[in-house]
């Protein structure tokens, strides 16, 4: 069993993004001792000349100033359009030569290193049980699950929470929402949308969303639901 940060190259990072999530990744590898150089954002969103008092620097310029022999790329935005712009940005990194570094925070459970690609990012107190597999260019939010033997495959998103039970397959794209349930051997596909606390135990096809009903509001306040209910 592993336990320990894995940034399998030992480069300085380049974070793409300047939002929350870059905020938030910065916040886990700064303390978990990982150097972080400057942060990057195409063109048109780079109205900020420093991001946590780093070097804020145009994408297209980013392999001239910070070139891919000397520093890695960690992304850090959120599932717009189902993941497809993450996974556009990941595609041309690589086209500039970049090894997208993975990281796993010190706190998560898992059993190889072989079980996390390239790009991918597991926060805090993530359990990754033996033969479970995660693909290249995901996010896995904290406290999650991913039990034996599943697959979560490329440029996903498991929100904080999420229990992908045993065998179960991830497809591409999926957005897995906070307090989700994945049932044992479920296959979803490619750009699947579970809403929070969901239970899908049953295969989707592709496109598909799948959206639990909202608590119910009691007619009652909660002084007096504690009143009536005698709890």
């Amino acid at each position: 069993m592993t336990n320990h940060t894995v940034n399998s190259s030992s480069k300085p990072i380049v974070i793409y993004g300047i939002g929350k999530t870059a905020n938030i990744l910065a916040h886990y590898l700064l303390s978990s001792g990982l150097r972080v150089s400057a942060f990057t954002i195409e063109g048109e969103f780079c109205t900020e000349s420093h991001f946590k008092e780093k070097p804020v620097v145009n994408f297209n310029d980013l392999a001239n100033l910070y070139p891919p022999d000397e520093f890695d790329v960690m992304i850090a935005i959120g599932y717009q359009d189902m993941n497809q712009q993450r996974e556009r940005i990941f595609n041309e990194c690589k086209a500039k030569g970049y090894y997208l570094a993975p990281y796993i925070h010190p706190s998560v459970t898992y059993f190889s290193e072989e079980q996390v690609s390239e790009g991918t990012i597991i926060l805090d107190h993530v359990t990754i049980q033996p033969a479970a597999s995660i693909g290249k260019n995901t996010y896995v939010w904290s406290n999650s699950v991913i039990a034996h033997g599943s697959q979560v495959m490329d440029n996903c998103w498991v929100a904080a929470g999420s229990i992908i039970a045993g065998d179960a397959v991830i497809g591409n794209n999926t957005f897995l929402g906070v307090n989700s349930t994945i049932g044992h051997n479920t296959h979803l596909g490619k750009h699947t949308f579970v809403g929070a606390n969901t239970l899908v135990a049953k295969n989707t096809a592709d496109n598909t969303a799948i959206i639990s009903a909202e608590g119910e509001k009691l007619r009652l306040n909660s002084i007096q639901f504690i009143k009536f209910s005698k709890l």
